[in-house]
């Protein structure tokens, strides 16, 4: 189920959204998969979720659509 949420640049607010976020193990790995709707527009840039509950997750946004975490949520 989508959360609320907001997505920063830095101090600057980029956009309300709607965000789910999966994790898979792969082996002895966990990867993080964030879903962000509507997609954010942007280059290849370092952006911070905040999410409905408080914590915040940097993310790098590669392109329309495909996000990349970094990191656990803090």
């Amino acid at each position: 189920m989508a959360e609320k949420g907001k997505v920063y640049r830095g101090q600057e607010l980029i956009a309300d959204v709607e965000y789910d976020v999966f994790e898979r193990s792969s082996g002895a790995f966990k990867v993080a998969q964030l879903r962000i709707n509507p997609p954010i527009g942007v280059s290849v840039e370092r952006l911070t979720l905040l999410m409905s509950d408080g914590r915040k997750w940097n993310f790098y946004a590669a392109g329309e659509g495909d996000y990349r975490v970094t990191g656990d949520p803090y």
